[in-house]
């Protein structure tokens, strides 16, 4: 694929009567930063995927979230996040724009028995099963597959939940 590209050889400012030319021709640039799609582009594709009622229920839940102290918000992702005591944020889950939800990296942050506990918990209130990796645990189907938005979307309360008792957990677990 062609693609154009601007290489700047020299910068000229003018102040007032003042001109400055500055030699860049020597200079090497980073090539620009790749952007990830913006939050509108991600509410867009799950509104075209599953419908404005899907949309709609998954932002009343992630705002209901703030209830918890939880964060949740989209860089690429809905990503579900709980700032810790120690300053880092723990991944309590993220959804993808195709809808695929992922609960992997709670057992990362928090070790294994806790992130099994977590899991647990949501499989029960989703109908699935824990699935355990060499270095992660999440919950899935009986099959493996990824849970996705239509899967969970009457469970968000049941979801929110399982979020509320693991952050009391992990809490006391301090």
């Amino acid at each position: 694929m062609l693609q154009t590209r601007m290489v700047d050889r020299f910068v000229v400012t003018v102040h007032g009567g003042h001109v400055d030319v500055e030699d860049r021709s020597g200079k090497t640039e980073r090539p620009p930063r790749r952007t990830g799609i913006s939050e509108e582009q991600y509410w867009e594709a799950i509104e075209n995927g599953f419908g404005s009622e899907s949309r709609q229920r998954l932002a009343e839940f992630a705002e209901s979230l703030g209830d918890l102290g939880v964060v949740a918000d989209v860089k690429k992702t809905l990503r579900i996040r709980w700032p810790m005591p120690d300053g880092r944020r723990l991944n309590l889950g993220y959804i993808t724009k195709d809808g695929s939800i992922y609960t992997d990296w709670v057992a990362r942050m928090v070790g294994k028995d806790l992130g099994l506990r977590y899991n647990e918990g949501l499989a029960r209130a989703w109908g699935g099963t824990v699935i355990r990796g060499d270095t992660m645990i999440w919950v899935g189907h009986h099959d493996r597959s990824d849970f996705r938005i239509p899967d969970v979307e009457d469970k968000y309360d049941e979801w929110r939940e399982v979020i509320r008792q693991f952050l009391r957990d992990l809490m006391e677990s301090d």
